[in-house]
């Protein structure tokens, strides 16, 4: 279950990041990671300086070469939870070609300078990985880092989004479609109607926790509207017509006060399915939305997550080893038929959700199918769609 659990990948939203704040730095620590019995296998994971290490190691896949091709390097934008907020840095590691064992990091606060290039004395040796420590200063969070992260990964996986002025050299209070108020300053309306959005909804859009409206209405939208907006807990207008939505209207969205939701002509959504993982049995989910009690959690607080369309996966419920902890349990999702695999690691304390990782010979397309059911998930602490029984009784 150690070597399981040294294959989960972290959800790091690569993009934009803090936002020019006067309040100051933090310090975050950085672990690059090397397997001992291959060298070139390297992984990252990051903390507040000083705190646990919360965060399951990301496989980096050093794919990039230098002109020479004497080095490979991987960049990451790491998303680390500092008090309430988070904080963002941005991330290179590199690896001598000739030599794996020469590993070198350089880091900024992302936006900011890239500070020297130094090599990691990869001495920290286990049985199974060899590591070194880092440490970087990074801009104190401020509630907006969150929703521009949210955002720019939303244009990168959003068809149709491609053309948006949606970029860390902007001001974000400039993005086509994106108001900024309040204060603390959140993204409090996004407005794309007409705007040439294509493919599923995203259920990034349900991070934009503070949101009072959203509209994307006369665009070319298909599949489900992600259960994920239930957590969009301060919407008063929601317009989504002129779309091809299938499936049902979750009914948080119906109860929003302004809403064209009845020209959609679908039905309200139940409860979702529940995976019952005792005994341990794997699971065939098609299209839908799901939930399951979290392993290891506190009874009735369920995990949801929306398989999309034209994919059907094989759910399995694990444990994942202490070599990482602290994160609690695990969902496998795999592709049926094929080696395709999806890893989500759950920490249910904080709510962090890790994944996915797909093998390299699965089919075609099935990477960017992983990626759009890592979006859906979420973990419903206030029971917004869930029945589980233990659930509905603590509301109470």
């Amino acid at each position: 279950m150690v070597l399981l659990a040294a294959l989960f990948g972290l959800v790091v939203v690569t993009g934009a990041g803090a936002e020019d704040d006067d309040g100051g730095t933090v310090q975050v620590d950085l672990r690059v990671w090397q397997r001992v019995s291959d060298p070139t296998e390297v992984l990252l994971s990051a903390r507040a300086s000083g705190g646990e290490w919360r965060v399951l190691p990301e496989e980096l896949p050093l794919e990039e070469t230098n002109k020479r091709g004497t080095y490979r390097y991987s960049d990451r934008t790491v998303a680390v939870l500092v008090g309430d907020g988070t904080a963002y840095v941005d991330v290179r590691v590199w690896q001598s070609v000739c030599d794996p064992l020469r590993v070198y990091l350089s880091a900024r606060p992302t936006r900011g300078k890239w500070g020297a290039t130094e090599r990691l004395p990869m001495g920290e040796k286990g049985y199974y990985y060899r590591h070194s420590d880092r440490t970087v200063e990074v801009l104190t969070p401020v509630p907006l880092d969150k929703d521009v992260v949210t955002l720019l990964a939303w244009k990168d996986t959003q068809a149709g989004m491609s053309a948006l002025n949606w970029s860390h050299g902007r001001a974000v209070s400039s993005w086509a479609g994106v108001t900024v108020a309040g204060t603390p300053e959140r993204v409090t309306k996004l407005e794309l109607p007409n705007g040439g959005l294509t493919g599923e909804l995203s259920g990034l859009v349900g991070e934009l926790t503070g949101l009072r409206e959203l509209r994307l209405d006369g665009n070319a939208l298909t599949g489900r509207i992600p259960s994920k907006v239930a957590l969009l807990t301060r919407l008063t207008h929601l317009y989504l017509s002129g779309n091809a939505f299938t499936g049902c209207v979750p009914q948080s969205s119906r109860a929003v006060a302004n809403n064209d939701l009845a020209t959609l002509g679908l039905p309200d959504c139940g409860a979702p399915l529940t995976v019952d993982f005792s005994p341990r049995t794997e699971r065939t989910l098609t299209a839908g939305t799901y939930q399951y009690s979290l392993f290891g959690a506190e009874w009735g607080v369920p995990l949801i997550l929306d398989v999309p369309e034209g994919l059907a996966v094989d759910a399995d419920s694990v444990m994942v080893d202490a070599m990482f902890p602290p994160a609690h349990g695990a969902l496998v999702l795999a592709d049926p038929g094929s080696d395709g695999r999806s890893r989500i690691a759950i920490d249910d304390e904080l709510g962090v959700v890790y994944g996915p990782w797909v093998h390299p010979d699965a089919r075609p397309g099935l990477a960017t199918l992983f990626d759009r059911l890592a979006e859906s998930v979420w973990i419903d602490r206030e029971c917004a769609i869930a029945t589980l029984g233990q659930c509905s009784e603590d509301r109470q």
